[in-house]
């Protein structure tokens, strides 16, 4: 499916949302839009602290069916990292280290030096690991 992004904006022939923040990545996969949006420069631009847990999955019809969860929730000793923007999103092939959901490949979220590997159907955290 084809679409555009003009800053905090997402638009298809089917559908338009907009976000608070400009919308820094885009994955369509499987009728699912994985959407990460800018963590430090809301839609007039500002350069602020930011937000947290910044990445949504919306449907073929516009609507946020899922936010990321908060990694927090699933690794608790993972306090230190107070924090919770994500500034990548992607996808890696089916089969591969990080594959937590057979044979579809996974999604991962960069936030700092974690990867975070989520299911992308929910947004639910599967695994995390060091990206260095």
């Amino acid at each position: 499916m084809s679409y555009d992004i003009i800053g905090p904006t997402l638009k298809t022939q089917s559908f338009e949302i907009s976000f608070e923040y400009d919308i820094l990545q885009v994955i369509f996969y499987d009728d699912i839009f994985v959407v990460c949006l800018n963590p430090l420069k809301n839609s007039r631009g500002s350069v602020i602290k930011g937000i947290e847990n910044n990445v949504y999955g919306i449907n073929p019809k516009g609507e946020i069916i899922w936010r990321i969860q908060d990694p927090r929730e699933v690794y608790p000793d993972l306090q230190w990292h107070a924090y919770g923007a994500f500034f990548e999103i992607g996808q890696r092939p089916a089969g591969g280290y990080y594959d937590h959901s057979g044979s579809r490949g996974s999604f991962y979220a960069v936030a700092f030096s974690l990867h975070y590997h989520l299911d992308y159907r929910t947004g639910k955290v599967v695994a995390a690991g060091r990206t260095w």
